[in-house]
């Protein structure tokens, strides 16, 4: 699904994200919460490729590998999901600008 904030420009991405940030007290708060996820997701994701590195030149058990592996399917889902919610939030916030 095509959203108005994907055929935005970069600066226009840009200004719409600090003018969205900008708004009201509840916006900055959203904007806080969804950097603090990604945040996480790549810190997790980080973590997972190390941790299956160790797993894979260590051979260790099964167990550990596939853990790592789920931890890394569930950040990236993570982030995949948060950016698209970034993506949809924004393109209503725009919406409601124009009108």
């Amino acid at each position: 699904m095509k959203y108005k904030y994907d055929i935005l420009s970069k600066e226009e991405k840009r200004d719409l994200k600090n003018e969205y940030k900008n708004s009201t007290e509840e916006n900055k708060k959203m904007y806080k919460k969804i950097n603090r996820i990604k945040i996480l997701c790549i810190i997790g994701i980080i973590y997972a490729v190390i941790m299956m590195i160790v797993d894979f030149s260590l051979h260790l058990s099964l167990v550990n590998k596939i853990l790592d592996c789920l931890l890394l399917l569930f950040c990236l889902i993570f982030m995949v999901k948060i950016n698209d919610i970034t993506r949809m939030t924004l393109t209503k916030y725009l919406k409601s600008k124009k009108k």
